[in-house]
């Protein structure tokens, strides 16, 4: 894995048709990458670039489908796990095309694992379009993807499952200024379109919803939208965007594989000429948000090179994995680099955004560096060691990009192409997230359920326990770190400190004080009553993961016969 981009340095920014004229000569000179070398996170390889190109807007039409029961066919099974897809010259994109926009959805997923896609023919990248956490998903995720010199695109999986492939847009070449296909975002940022649940009145099963993004500043003659739809007390269905007064077609933007749930998709709607509405419809029901980050101009905007897309192969610009021994806390705001080798003239970003490894729930925002937080989101964690990635074409900020995590979770971007023009300005401050730093616990507190000791220090734990405390039978004591610290106390007699261990049932909270002063909060996960055997207790630390803590007191209470063992995972912290 690399580290993510620096951020450009503070110079003059350049002359926007010096950018495409440099770009267009840096193209024209350049020469092959080598077989196995990896693509750079300072700034992506030039060979790995097309010149500047225009959005074709596309109704949403399906271009393959490898389940044999589909009968859409559309692919070459290249090997087991890689599928080529023609896709210039088919479904109205260009034959002369450069990239497209795709909707990729995994099906009969057999296990965990991820979809990559990639420009037919090169080397498959370290990045990611789609992720399955779990066997059984049928999740889906837009993608704008380089095309290969035939096209065509490449799409691997590293498990079993089959793909569905829907085209909604194309980028084709061109050379200089025009007035169709230039993207315009927002200076704001995402602005809400629809809230159903402000209207107490969610979709119902088959029904089809307008969308007026006009209200929100798309202006007359857009020939696309991009926004992000957000499904959630949703039920078992997929939604799907499509153009206004156009018949609804065999395509999806965005499926929820289980009842209740929040799921996030970013999707490029065609306008219908005269029209700023769009139609989505939901299969099985559920309330539905819209957010609008920008749109592509038709061909009456004004000419210009602002808004061409410089598509490019997936370059990875961020992973918290590598620069952080724990994911990022929540709360923490993250900047990053676009890895475009113009940043001065860099406005807007197509990247793909994934969550993994999350401390708990919540929401992921991307927006310019050093401007204000948007109150949207583009990606949404709805369970504990969730994967979860979202498509997302973000304003740029003269010092990059920014993301904000909710609750905490490791984040990963790759980039796959920039919009000309000139970035916001970052006027707001650098922000500074905290590395995690152990911390040795001292204390244990659940008022809840009545429970508040510290931590003896003596190496014997008997000792502690006899003198009222609660002491360290294995892990390092240490907090904010990779580690599975268990903890003894007595149940009824020196004080019972864990009297009342049993009301820490699965889903309630205890907390862990840290010398530091911070304050760590941990989730019940497991609540068990095991043999007071040490192998016993073993099966427990192996069974609750690797940043957790168990408490441990003997059970029922006055016997020794059983243990209670409760264990929690690390789901933030504060102070």
């Amino acid at each position: 894995m690399r580290s993510s981009a620096p951020r450009p340095s503070r110079r003059r920014p350049w002359a926007l048709v010096s950018a495409v004229v440099a770009l267009a000569a840096v193209l024209a000179s350049a020469s092959p990458l080598l077989p196995g070398v990896a693509v750079s996170t300072v700034g992506a390889d030039p060979a790995s670039m097309a010149g500047p190109s225009a959005f074709v807007a596309i109704a949403p039409t399906r271009l393959a489908d490898t389940r044999p029961d589909s009968g859409v066919g559309g692919f070459t099974q290249v090997s087991d796990r890689l599928v080529r897809v023609q896709v210039a010259g088919r479904a109205g994109v260009p034959s002369t095309a450069s990239a497209a926009v795709v909707n990729i959805t995994a099906v009969d997923t057999q296990a965990a694992g991820w979809v990559a896609a990639f420009p037919a023919g090169e080397a498959m990248p370290e990045a990611s379009s789609l992720n399955v956490d779990r066997g059984g998903r049928v999740i889906s995720n837009l993608a704008t993807v380089r095309l290969g010199p035939s096209g065509e695109i490449d799409i691997a999986t590293s498990s079993a499952m089959h793909l569905v492939v829907d085209v909604v847009g194309a980028y084709a070449p061109w050379p200089g200024a025009v007035a169709a296909g230039r993207l315009e975002t927002l200076q704001q940022g995402a602005v809400r379109a629809l809230d159903t649940r402000q209207q107490l009145w969610p979709l119902a099963a088959g029904e089809t919803r307008t969308v007026d993004v006009g209200t929100v500043g798309v202006p007359a003659g857009a020939s696309a939208v991009v926004v992000s739809l957000v499904a959630t007390e949703a039920e078992v269905g997929y939604w799907t965007a499509f153009p206004a007064g156009q018949s609804r077609p065999l395509a999806s933007s965005m499926n929820v594989d289980t009842p209740g749930q929040t799921r996030s998709a970013q999707a490029i709607v065609s306008l219908t000429p005269g029209t700023r509405t769009f139609q989505v419809f939901s299969q099985a029901g559920g309330h539905l948000v819209v957010d609008v980050a920008g749109w592509f101009t038709g061909p009456t905007a004004p000419v210009s090179t602002d808004g061409l897309f410089v598509p490019t192969s997936p370059t990875r610009v961020l992973d918290t994995r590598t620069t952080f021994s724990l994911a990022p806390w929540g709360g923490s705001t993250l900047e990053f680099g676009t890895g475009s080798p113009f940043p001065f003239t860099t406005a807007a970003v197509a990247l793909n955004v994934t969550a993994t490894d999350p401390w708990y729930l919540g929401y992921v925002t991307v927006h310019p560096a050093g401007v204000q937080r948007p109150g949207s989101s583009n990606l949404n964690v709805t369970a504990l060691d969730q994967i979860v990635a979202n498509h997302a074409i973000v304003r740029a900020g003269s010092r990059g990009l920014s993301v904000f995590t909710q609750s905490g979770t490791h984040l990963v971007a790759d980039v796959a192409g920039w919009y000309l023009g000139t970035p916001e300005p970052s006027t707001l401050p650098e922000p500074y997230t905290a590395p995690t730093a152990p911390t040795p616990a001292v204390g244990i507190a659940a008022p809840g359920a009545g429970i508040g000791t510290s931590i003896g220090t003596n190496r014997n734990i008997n000792v502690n326990i006899d003198s009222g405390r609660a002491g360290l039978w294995m892990g390092s004591g240490q907090l904010g770190v990779a580690d599975h610290n268990v903890y003894f106390a007595h149940r009824t007699s020196h004080g019972g400190s864990f009297r009342t261990l049993d009301r820490l049932t699965i889903g309630s909270t205890f907390s862990m004080i840290g010398a530091d002063g911070r304050t760590y909060q941990y989730l019940v996960t497991r609540q068990e009553v095991i043999l007071p055997k040490p192998a016993e207790l073993l099966k427990v630390v192996d069974a609750a993961g690797p940043i957790t803590v168990t408490l441990v007191a003997c059970h029922p209470p006055g016997s020794i016969r059983y243990r209670l063992a409760v264990s929690g995972r690390l789901i933030g912290v504060s102070g």
